[in-house]
């Protein structure tokens, strides 16, 4: 299963600093969508390890969701291996959210991960059950991250951006220009979405 980087290191020390900023941020509903501009820029590292840094907090309850429905791969990452329940078993009406959730004890971690990829996922986040399913998630964790698909390429960040408290755009270093990450952000903000800013990867 993946580690998170070592806690001494300067890599886990910027985690630190950008899992405070988002706190003190203070979004509302308790959830950040955690995007980029286009693949490949470390969005669902990014996110897999803010929320591993978020749980060293035992006091408080953290989950992670994939709800990059097109790519998922928070499970692969984390290593957790395929079962018949998950976010899309949750998002059709065949899965409760208790039977797919999953805990790790050594992380104090929970992750709602997805499984099988499904390139028409993002209608399901537009539906009732997926607005259940984050109120759900609102009403029993102190924060939620959720990982989810890039902003330029599909429409899934801006269709959940509205109903969570922020979006934080992950921007791999020398990939993306200032005009793109620009036009990225606007849109979301045209969508009642509450950009809370870029991280900086790589």
């Amino acid at each position: 299963p993946y580690q998170a980087p070592d806690p001494s290191s300067g890599v886990a020390e910027s985690y630190r600093m950008t899992r405070a900023r988002m706190a003190a941020m203070n979004p509302n509903p308790p959830s950040i969508l955690i995007s980029s501009c286009k693949q490949g820029e470390g969005k669902t590292l990014t996110a897999v390890n803010l929320s591993l840094f978020a749980a060293k907090d035992r006091t408080r309850k953290i989950c992670l969701v994939d709800m990059d429905l097109r790519k998922p791969g928070v499970a692969s990452l984390l290593g957790i291996a395929p079962r018949e329940h998950d976010i899309l078993s949750v998002l059709r009406g065949r899965s409760a959210v208790e039977d797919a959730l999953v805990y790790s004890e050594d992380d104090n971690l929970y992750v709602l991960p997805a499984f099988c990829q499904d390139e028409g996922g993002g209608g399901y986040l537009e539906g009732a059950r997926a607005t259940e399913l984050l109120a759900w998630l609102h009403a029993r964790f102190e924060l939620t991250l959720i990982d989810t698909c890039p902003v330029l390429t599909t429409s899934d960040p801006a269709v959940l951006g509205p109903r969570v408290g922020g979006v934080g755009l992950v921007v791999r270093s020398g990939k993306i220009r200032g005009r793109i990450l620009r036009q990225a952000a606007t849109g979301l903000q045209e969508m009642n979405c509450r950009v809370l800013g870029a991280i900086l990867n790589d």
